[in-house]
């Protein structure tokens, strides 16, 4: 798994709070990759924030 900074618009300290709710500012692209295939698994492009990487944590991550 890993993940990539990148914005929509503008950077997030620049974006105004009716930016922020139209979907501008910083987004992260969280990837999952079978280590063995090499194939992508999943992926997401949301907000940074605990609650998501949780839920691709938990759709995606088997213990071996």
């Amino acid at each position: 798994m890993d993940e990539s900074w990148g914005f929509v618009g503008k950077k997030q300290k620049n974006a105004s709070k009716a930016d922020k709710r139209e979907g501008i500012g910083d987004v992260w692209t969280f990837v999952a990759v079978d280590a063995q295939i090499r194939i992508v698994a999943t992926f997401l492009v949301p907000q940074r924030v605990i609650p998501i990487t949780r839920t691709l944590l938990s759709k995606t991550w088997r213990p071996g």
